[in-house]
């Protein structure tokens, strides 16, 4: 029965099949070629479709060229698999694999990235026992997950969505009918308990430079540039800029996370030392590696023994090489940095990220913050002779000598309120900054105003963007 559907095929496909020798004209003679071509039409194919078939024998050419037709034929009518999936069937999931990261790289994919999907891709096969296709499976990827639960669930999720990409490719091209990891559950990260990382003291730092040694070079450049390990181990001299006196290091964007290429300003105490670092080595060629090896895990826990900094403090808390990084911003933000500044030499997308995970609150002066407020003086300002109002928009502190009742009645007016009240004259106080002087004006107390001045750059925010009137301090 199947013989003679097969066939029917190749009968119906003989009709729209065409072996010949193609033909170029030269000068006024044609030459004729040597190897046969084949041009077919299945039933439904708008115009023919011509293959070479790579024979010189015409019988050959037509029994290779009915061969071809009734398989496609077969596969438009689904009675078999595609070529390509009857070919990955026995094919090695590492090489399926490179065909994939292949692919990828045409379509221009960062190499980076792409080495490390290829890195995942190459553990999952090995370890979950994925020798073929066929034994790609839900069941050996959740067998594989529940032996590795000491890797994070942002990891373990990781490596699911790089496999379901892998996968939804093989579906695209036709290696595989359908995603078998495509129902597979991501990992709740809800009760996962993180590693936390912190930050060090100048003090600290200090202590680790001078018992470290020839490694001491390595953590000043990460404490004070942010550079990740990965970064420095791609250091190379003529990324190093220490002439002039803008010293800096020039980050390649092939070295870097992000793929974006970066100027770090460089501290006087990292300039000195990757100075004194190159100054002994005059031949040195700008390719060469700034930094020969980086200190392995157990040589950089001795170096912090020895410097009395335990790896994981009383909290839970650990130091490990990448907490060099935080420790840089933390550094920045307890000097007062910008946060928006500080984004930019952490070299970050987020100030989010920059703010709470690579800033350690434990080390920045909360509490003189506190006592920074507008520099407030807790004597005069319990006093009761003055009423202060604050310009919660522009942060700007207003004294007035005397309050009538009806101005010391609690009042919100919005800064659209004040605007329509007067609008020339909002206009006047806006273009000075001082739209609190514009509203006691208005409301009548313009001639008790003695002092306008700008509040401390840490206090209030102007989060609602309204204005509040009469607010007394007894």
């Amino acid at each position: 029965m199947f013989s003679k559907a097969l066939r029917a095929y190749q009968l119906i496909s003989i009709m729209h099949i065409q072996v010949f020798l193609p033909q170029r004209r030269v000068g006024d003679s044609v030459k004729m070629g040597r190897l046969y071509r084949g041009r077919y039409r299945l039933e439904g194919d708008s115009k023919p479709t011509e293959i070479a078939l790579g024979v010189t024998d015409e019988a050959q050419a037509r029994r290779k060229l009915e061969a071809i037709v009734t398989e496609q034929q077969q596969e438009r009518d689904g009675l078999i698999a595609p070529k390509l999936q009857r070919e990955t069937v026995n094919k090695d999931v590492p090489a399926i694999i490179e065909d994939f990261i292949r692919s990828r790289e045409g379509l221009g994919r960062d190499e980076k990235y792409l080495a490390g999907i290829e890195q995942q891709l190459l553990r999952l096969a090995r370890e979950a026992g994925w020798k073929r296709a066929q034994d790609i499976t839900l069941d050996a990827f959740e067998k594989w997950r529940s032996a590795h639960q000491s890797l994070s669930p942002k990891t373990l999720n990781e490596y699911l969505t790089t496999a379901n990409t892998f996968l939804n490719w093989m579906v695209k091209t036709q290696r595989i009918l359908t995603n078998p990891l495509q129902h597979a559950d991501r990992v709740g990260t809800g009760n996962y308990e993180k590693r936390t990382r912190r930050a060090v003291t100048l003090e600290q730092l200090q202590k680790l430079f001078s018992v470290s040694g020839e490694r001491a070079i390595i953590y000043i450049v990460a404490a004070f540039t942010g550079l990740r390990r990965g970064e420095l181990e791609k250091l190379q001299w003529k990324d190093v800029l220490l002439d002039g006196d803008k010293p800096c290091i020039h980050a390649r964007a092939t070295t870097t996370k992000n793929g974006q290429q970066a100027s770090l300003p460089l501290h006087p105490i990292a300039a000195e030392a990757l100075r004194a670092e190159k100054q002994p080595k005059p031949h040195t060629s700008g390719t060469t590696p700034v930094f020969r090896r980086l200190p392995d895990i157990d040589r950089y826990k001795r170096d912090l023994a020895l410097a009395g900094i335990p790896y994981t403090d009383e909290r839970g808390h650990i130091f490990d090489f990448h907490a060099l990084r935080k420790t840089f911003g933390t550094l920045l933000a307890a000097s007062g940095v910008h946060p928006r500044e500080a984004m930019e030499l952490m070299r970050h997308s987020d100030l989010k990220l920059t703010t709470k995970i690579y800033t350690d609150a434990g080390h920045l002066p909360l509490r003189e913050s506190v006592l920074r407020i507008a520099g407030a003086d807790v004597e005069s300002t319990l006093q009761g002779s003055a009423d202060t109002r604050i310009d919660t928009r522009n942060g700007l502190k207003t004294h007035v000598k005397r309050v009538s009742d009806a101005q010391a009645e609690k009042t919100q007016l919005s800064y659209e309120d004040l605007r329509g009240m007067d609008p020339e004259r909002y206009e006047a106080f806006d273009s000075q900054g001082n739209i609190a002087d514009y509203a006691l004006r208005w409301l009548g107390g313009g001639d008790k105003i003695i002092t306008d001045e700008k509040a401390h750059p840490a206090g209030i925010e102007p989060a609602t963007g309204r204005l509040e009137i009469g607010c007394s301090i007894h």
